[in-house]
């Protein structure tokens, strides 16, 4: 009877083991590390080698992923680390740090969509990005310098509060 009951206890553990290795293998892991090589990759494609370089990664980049409840959460993609739980999708946040476009208040990110294969979904939006920067030509706006000047020959009523300059995309044009 204690051999039987020895038997029993092995024959349980092993289908625990078996049910574990299973699911850990349904289950999708990344490093993270990967998916930041991946999406470098698309997000070079997407604007080019020569403005490929000014972007630099986002720490506001997030994956989803399912629990083993089944709970879908969002985790902060890190480097150096690897994903929890079964991947789902993920928004590689890349950000423009470009010398001529130093402008406050605009969008200067690209965000790289992956799926849980880690391919493209859809295609990154980057229409943001002046010509000149894709063209990879000399800026052609307006210096700060060049704006103060037209400002002060305007001749425009003092005001008590100091000049706000921002720069506006017409997204229609």
């Amino acid at each position: 009877v204690g051999n039987n009951k020895i038997a029993h206890m092995k024959f349980l553990f092993a289908i625990f083991i078996a049910f574990s290795a299973c699911q850990t293998l349904y289950s999708q892991v990344y490093e993270t590390n990967l998916i930041i090589e991946k999406a470098e990759k698309e997000l070079q494609v997407a604007v080019g080698e020569h403005l490929f370089h000014y972007f630099i990664l986002d720490q506001d980049s997030k994956y989803a992923y399912k629990t083993k409840s089944g709970k879908v959460k969002h985790a902060l993609l890190t480097k150096k680390s690897q994903t929890k739980g079964d991947f789902i999708a993920v928004g590689v946040k890349f950000t423009l740090q470009h010398p001529d476009f130093n402008y406050n208040y605009v969008r200067k990110y690209v965000n790289i969509k992956l799926d849980s294969a880690l391919n493209l979904k859809g295609i990154p939006y980057t229409d943001f990005i002046p010509e000149f920067l894709k063209k990879n030509n000399p800026c052609n706006w307006l210096s700060e310098k060049d704006i103060h000047e037209v400002l002060e020959g305007l001749n425009l009523t003092k005001s008590k509060y100091p000049l706000f300059r921002r720069l506006d995309f017409d997204v229609q044009t």
